[in-house]
């Protein structure tokens, strides 16, 4: 619209050059960046969950270190303890 004032993005989310995602497309892009770490055609379909899992995770810790790890756990569909060895293996 003309003279209209662009808001910015929402608060959730990101713009790196000419893309921008929002925070559930944010952890799906962490959890597959953490996929491809796997050795390729040696990895077996539940390492790569793993590694998808454990790469939204860290997302996840690293987005907001002061979060509670029940709330972590809930965004990221993981337990509690999950998120406190994720928190332990980033330290």
């Amino acid at each position: 619209m003309t003279g209209a004032v662009s808001a910015g993005l929402p608060a959730e989310w990101s713009e790196k050059g000419d893309e921008h995602h929002c925070l559930g497309c944010r952890r799906v892009l962490a959890g597959e960046a953490a996929e491809r770490t796997g050795d390729g055609a040696g990895t077996t379909r539940e390492q790569r969950l793993q590694l998808r899992k454990v790469g939204t995770l860290e997302f996840e810790i690293r987005r907001n270190p002061d979060r509670p790890d029940r709330a972590i756990a809930h965004a990221c569909h993981t337990s509690v303890p999950a998120v406190t060895k994720a928190r332990r293996r980033l330290a």
